[in-house]
């Protein structure tokens, strides 16, 4: 056991976060005194003292890419949830045993012995369900929340569903404000032809081919178109005379 808590307190050892190798090593030189716990923790309190200002300086950092992305300017500094994340941490654990209490309670009816023995972190889930229905612009994630939470008979299920539903009808619509007055050409885009083709033009039919037609049909000879012809054929005659 004492070799896995040497391994893991040299782990957390490193010169980017200015813990050089030979910090926090007394606890070394009393491995088999009767003190050995005192020196642990005491080691353990000088790595999280010189950790202290590199996890301050992380948290400020993406703490501050974080507001930049959501545009959220940085010297916006009035409302409470625009303070510092550093300064929020610090007001969040001022009252400590506030917060312990509230990890111990009892939410429902087993038989449990020992308050102390009891970790509940309801509160913390519940407060990152209620910012995932404010900021999700996405209707299906809301669902899946609706979904895994409408089956539990809770006060914090029904307050979660209300805010779902109020966030939606609260919704506001897009409207386009350059669409007016001409600024903006409204068009409506037309499905593509499908098996289309350029029709033919047939022409009019004059009565030898309307004759020639229904004679056909009723399997007999056109004699109109006969006498024509031999006619024709007499007149080219004579005039060869």
């Amino acid at each position: 056991l004492r070799e896995l808590i040497d391994s893991l307190i040299d782990l957390r050892k490193n010169e980017n976060i200015a813990i050089s190798e030979n910090a926090a090593n007394s606890r070394k030189r009393h491995i088999e005194d009767d003190d050995y716990l005192e020196y642990l923790w005491k080691d353990l309190k000088e790595i999280n003292d010189l950790f202290l200002p590199f996890r301050t300086q992380t948290i400020e950092k993406w703490s501050n890419k974080v507001q930049i992305a959501s545009g959220i300017p940085l010297n916006k500094k009035f409302k409470a949830i625009n303070q510092g994340v550093n300064d929020q941490i610090a007001h969040v654990l001022c009252d400590r045993e506030r917060l312990i209490k509230r990890t111990q309670l009892k939410r429902n009816a087993d038989k449990i012995l020992g308050k102390a023995k009891i970790f509940d972190d309801t509160d913390f889930y519940q407060q990152l369900l209620r910012e995932l229905i404010e900021r999700s612009d996405d209707i299906s994630k809301v669902n899946v929340i609706e979904f895994h939470f409408l089956c539990l008979d809770d006060p914090v299920a029904l307050g979660l569903r209300w805010a779902t539903l109020r966030q939606t009808k609260q919704k506001k619509k897009h409207v386009d404000t350059k669409a007016s007055k001409g600024r903006r050409l409204r068009y409506h885009v037309h499905e593509k032809l499908q098996n289309f083709m350029v029709p033919i033009p047939s022409g009019t039919w004059h009565d030898n081919m309307i004759d020639e037609l229904y004679s056909s049909l009723l399997g007999k000879k056109n004699d109109g178109l006969d006498t024509d012809e031999s006619e024709g054929k007499e007149l080219n005659d004579n005039t060869v005379e």
